[in-house]
């Protein structure tokens, strides 16, 4: 299944791309990382070491926010996101990523309104549903 965020950036009948990318933060370096793997030149410029000591990708706690209220959007590219966690873990044959787990605490029903979590509570695929 297809995610309706993935972009097609090989380059099979096409000559060979490059990109410049600022930054090795997490995304930088991701990005980078993707788009070698599709056969991409790419050249990474950061003004200090990898991984950076002050960077907020660098220490270990991190998560994916998937409450986002009523927007759908940002839902779905949660979603995505950790579905993308799972194909790299795959990939890797090693987990670098897991779900610890998620916890919604209400005094009162929850409904749709902007910063609450009954999208994600109310959705089919949620990681509340497990």
């Amino acid at each position: 299944m297809s995610s309706p965020f993935s972009i097609d950036s090989s380059r099979p009948d096409r000559e060979p791309a490059s990109i410049l990318i600022a930054g090795a933060g997490i995304f930088g370096l991701t990005a980078a990382w993707e788009l070698r793997r599709r056969d991409w030149t790419v050249t990474v410029l950061d003004p200090g070491p990898i991984p950076r000591p002050s960077a907020a990708s660098t220490d270990v706690s991190k998560i994916v926010r998937a409450d986002y209220g009523a927007d759908h959007l940002y839902t779905d590219m949660a979603d995505a996101a950790l579905a993308g966690w799972d194909r790299w873990n795959a990939r890797w044959g090693a987990s670098l990523y897991h779900e610890d787990g998620f916890v919604v605490l209400a005094s009162r029903t929850m409904s749709p309104a902007p910063c609450s979590s009954w999208l994600l509570t109310s959705r089919a695929t949620s990681p509340l549903k497990s």
